[in-house]
């Protein structure tokens, strides 16, 4: 009823007589001021009436029109412009309390931009009214030191915004009459210059309740780690890298983790299941730091009911490889035992880079890459731009090894993990899809890796590395891959499509959308790679239009050697990586790169990483081929790609 009453009481408002109202004579008990034919007040001076009203200024034929002030009966005071026979324009209001606003009025009451200041000048609001009322974008600086920013209903926080409270928490994101309800990310600070928990995600009537995530922050490193954040939004604060972090993502109800979820410990063991009451109750898995995996049922954060545990595996975590194996492998046992003593063997190497890139932030993001990746890192894990700029610093993902087969490879990882654990703990349908998506989004490089799954992807990896007629087992292929120490360079992934992100991030999702169409368009058991002839098929028009040999755009787009002709090769490195033999190749591709063009197109894939990065040298060569100046390459990239690539026909 009130909200229907407020609307019909607005309507009756707007259709009030447009003519504005003059003094009846009966009311003026004293005016200083002189009158037109009719009798009527006119000019500058000082009207007054017996009920306390009182108004010094401008009058025009009875009506307040021009600067004046006005005084009412209960001591209000307002100075300004006036129009229609009110307060209109900008004026400065003052009441008894003390309590002052200054900024636009209409009839005399608070509509548009103004500042309002209460409490002794404490607190002050700054920003849009409508009708006596904060609506719109305004800023409220509270009593106690709280402030809020955003938008405003009805005098009420609702929409988008962020109240930083006195103490230093803070809460960004929506709210619904002053209640925090949506989605948002809250920070606490518990008495520290620093957030010490973060929370983010969907919120009903002011707690964290629905699909979230909680960060626990421990700093370390002294007073430079303990940076304030006193101005900085929990939404764009991110721990760094030397932080000690606690992570659980997961369902929640009333602020309690209720349903299914993961938490991941700083140590990098995990849990993942069921949740009740805010302790692990249900059936779950829990993962140790060096990968052994305990299934069960668990009761108030015990396992009670102990389904079974692994143990006996490489590295103390399950490895399986067992697909991997061959007649020359030996028995599975055998398979195991030699790359059980692998592991051990090159175990410091291996953690030594796990950890140094699990920190590694710099060049890092693909174009692909969320730019939340950071805050949404995941402790003690890598993550897959981490990781395949890893194998790029060491010279591993170069010409035949590309990134199409280092996904599959983390593919295979996590698809033999999905399976393992399936049958452990007999998922249901709605986990079975969660995974599934989980492991669709490997192909758009989202996702991380613990230890255990990191090595066991340099496993499957190593036999696309090492090649040659003396290396046969799956045991002499890693350890040939590994001779090397892995000792990382400086090799940042995509170079011309970091070079040129800032034109190109407008055009990324179309990009994305003209890439996955092309995907769907062939038989490739559900992998996201898009094949080499494909895509030179879709650009040969660019290529004619423009003249651009196809051995040379072959080259371009998919190079035998990304990291030089002087790259030193390990023992048992692929062939097409050696200078030598790469110069042996590309002589006998033929005048026009026939062997080259028809060895690409038969076997290269793309991801889509690849493929965005070949558009944009594809783009770079049409310019230099314009002979447009390097300074203005960047525009004209960004044009091209949305003038001549986007508008191709798939």
């Amino acid at each position: 009823m009130n909200a229907e009453a407020r609307v019909i009481y607005d309507a009756l408002r707007e259709a009030k007589p447009q003519v504005a109202p003059t003094f009846p004579s009966c009311t003026v008990d004293c005016r200083k001021v002189l009158s037109d034919d009719d009798g009527r007040p006119h000019g500058a001076g000082v009207i007054a009436s017996a009920m306390g009203f009182y108004y010094e200024g401008d009058v025009e034929h009875g009506r307040l029109v021009g600067s004046g002030m006005q005084r009412w009966c209960n001591g209000c005071v307002i100075k300004g412009q006036f129009d229609r026979g009110s307060a209109n324009g900008r004026c400065e209001v003052q009441w008894p309390s003390g309590d002052a606003y200054d900024g636009q009025v209409r009839n005399s009451v608070r509509h548009g931009e103004g500042t309002h200041t209460s409490c002794g000048g404490a607190a002050v609001y700054t920003g849009a009214w409508r009708r006596g009322r904060r609506e719109g974008h305004g800023r409220q600086a509270y009593r106690d030191g709280s402030s809020y920013e955003g938008l405003w209903l009805a005098d009420a926080r609702h929409g988008t915004g962020r109240l930083r409270y006195c103490n230093g928490d803070c809460y960004d994101g929506e709210w619904s009459n002053n209640e925090r309800h949506g989605y948002g990310v809250m920070g606490w600070t518990n008495g520290t210059p620093h957030f010490v928990e973060l929370y983010e995600g969907q919120w009903r009537h002011g707690l964290p309740d629905g699909e979230g995530r909680s960060t626990y922050i421990r700093l370390v490193g002294g007073a430079d780690a303990a940076a304030a954040t006193a101005n900085e939004s929990p939404k764009s604060y991110a721990p760094p890298g030397t932080a000690i972090i606690n992570v659980y993502h997961g369902q929640l109800v009333e602020g309690i983790r209720e349903g299914r979820g993961t938490f991941y410990y700083a140590d990098g063991s995990s849990y993942e299941g069921e949740w009740r009451g805010g302790k692990k109750n249900g059936l779950g898995t829990f993962t140790t730091s060096v990968g052994t995996m305990f299934y069960g049922t668990f009761v108030d954060d015990r396992i009670e009911e102990q389904k079974s545990v692994d143990r006996d595996t490489p590295n103390g975590g399950l490895v399986f490889i067992s697909d991997m194996g061959g007649l020359v492998d030996g028995s599975a046992d055998q398979l195991r035992t030699t790359v059980k003593a692998l592991l051990l063997r090159y175990n410091t190497v291996l953690k030594a880079l796990f950890n140094e890139y699990s920190v590694k932030r710099d060049d890092v993001a693909l174009i692909v890459t969320d730019p939340n990746w950071w805050r949404w890192r995941v402790p003690n894990h890598i993550s897959l731009p981490q990781f395949v700029r890893l194998l790029s610093d060491c010279g591993l993902v170069n010409g035949p090894v590309g990134l199409s087969t280092v996904l599959r490879c983390v593919v295979q990882t996590m698809e033999a993990l999905d399976r393992y654990n399936a049958e452990k703990l007999q998922f249901d349908e709605a986990q079975i899809q969660i995974n599934y998506e989980r492991r669709m989004r490997l192909y758009r490089f989202e996702g991380c890796l613990n230890f255990r799954t990191f090595t066991e992807c340099l496993v499957r990896l190593s036999p696309h590395v090492s090649v040659g007629a003396s290396l046969l087992t799956l045991g002499e292929k890693f350890n040939a891959m590994m001779q090397q120490h892995l000792a990382p360079a400086d090799h940042p992934l995509c170079p011309v499509t970091r070079r040129y992100a800032p034109c190109l991030a407008p055009h990324v999702p179309a990009l994305e959308r003209q890439f996955h169409v092309k995907v769907d368009l062939e038989l490739n058991n559900g992998e996201r790679f898009l094949s080499m002839r494909s895509f030179m098929q879709f650009v040969m028009p660019l290529l004619q239009q423009h003249k651009i040999d196809v051995g040379r755009a072959v080259l371009l787009f998919l190079p035998f050697d990304r990291l030089g002709a002087n790259t030193e090769v390990f023992p048992g490195v692929s062939q097409y990586q050696s200078a030598l033999a790469s110069q042996i190749f590309k002589e006998s591709c033929g005048k026009h790169n026939e062997l080259l063009v028809s060895t690409v197109c038969a076997n290269g894939l793309l991801t889509i990483v690849d493929y965005i990065e070949a558009i944009m040298v594809l783009c770079l060569e049409i310019a230099k081929g314009q002979k447009i100046a390097p300074d203005d390459r960047e525009e004209a990239v960004g044009n091209l790609v949305a003038t001549q690539v986007l508008p191709l026909a798939v």
